[in-house]
């Protein structure tokens, strides 16, 4: 008979963040600690209606402008919030037909901001849209992906016959499945970033939330066996604009969950078995005056069914 045999649906989150451009006067979400300081070199596109970005090609910027050639000069920043954003520093400029092909350098965001802070706190998942009011739901858009058998239904995932694994291991024939379960997420992130001076001092993306799971298993194998594996379940992507004075800062949040089970079996075996209950998470990364740290705590409430 079997020693032991778990699967576990589990919740991770991941955080890209890319660093972009310039935008409008609105302070959203954005509560300053200091009086921000941007490089007098920063050319913002987004505040000048008479210039818009058309092209991207490699490391060349392309914008139409109309009337007046923009005041645009090599050595300058240019920070727009098109095309998933973009902070880049002008290397030459070549105008024609009223077109700037704009030859670039990569810059970093402390090239634009001098002084400032930038902290807030985003929903990592924002559901779908009730149907017919005027909102773009985020299946469609936001659900970058969904495994065979898994469903989204606003903040839960509901599962049925789930594959985490199937096939020959190793000369066993095993197979791993989710038969039916459901899983509730309500997950946040603490975004901050703090220059002084042109140097980032302090930097910290921290994820949390409490997740709710409900999950019944089927568990087949031909023979003995211990192995292990993950299955990505869902992934979800969204973008937020926060802004350092005049500069914005362009957040990419991904937030997937992953499958995942263990099995140790003596013999042949056909388990079925479950869990149900509570846990939370805090995970991220934290930079402080130039040391790296992690963060990653968790309680967990589970009843095997």
């Amino acid at each position: 008979m079997h020693r032991n045999a778990g699967v576990a649906a589990l919740g991770a989150l991941a955080l890209m963040w890319a660093l972009a451009g310039c935008g409008g006067e609105e302070m959203t979400n954005v509560r300053p600690h200091v009086e921000p300081e941007i490089s007098d070199a920063v050319f913002c596109i987004d505040a000048d209606d008479s210039i818009s970005l058309v092209a991207i090609r490699e490391s060349t910027y392309t914008f139409a402008f109309a009337g007046t050639m923009p005041d645009l000069q090599s050595g300058d920043i240019i920070v727009g919030s098109d095309s998933g954003g973009y902070l880049r520093e002008v290397a030459s400029i070549v105008a024609r037909n009223g077109t700037l092909a704009v030859e670039t350098n990569w810059a970093a965001l402390t090239d634009a901001v001098i002084t400032g802070r930038l902290e807030t706190t985003l929903d990592a998942y924002t559901p779908p849209a009730a149907e017919g009011n005027g909102q773009e739901a985020l299946t469609g858009s936001g659900t970058a992906f969904l495994a065979d058998g898994v469903s989204l239904a606003g903040r839960r995932l509901d599962l049925a016959d789930v594959v985490l694994s199937q096939g020959d291991v190793g000369g066993v024939d095993l197979d791993v499945r989710i038969a039916r379960g459901d899983v509730v997420f309500n997950p946040h992130l603490d975004l901050m970033v703090n220059i002084e001076n042109g140097t980032i001092e302090e930097f910290s993306t921290i994820a949390g939330g409490r997740f709710s799971l409900d999950c019944d298993a089927e568990v087949s194998a031909s023979a003995g066996i211990e192995h292990s594996g993950e299955t990505l379940l869902a992934s979800f992507t969204r973008e937020e604009v926060q802004y350092i004075d005049q500069v914005p800062v362009v957040e990419v949040v991904t937030l997937s969950f992953m499958g995942g089970f263990k099995v140790n079996l003596s013999d042949r075996v056909t388990s079925h078995l479950g869990s149900e209950g509570d846990f939370d998470v805090v995970a991220g990364t934290e930079y402080k005056r130039g040391i790296w740290s992690s963060v990653w705590t968790k309680t967990l409430d589970l009843d095997g069914h």
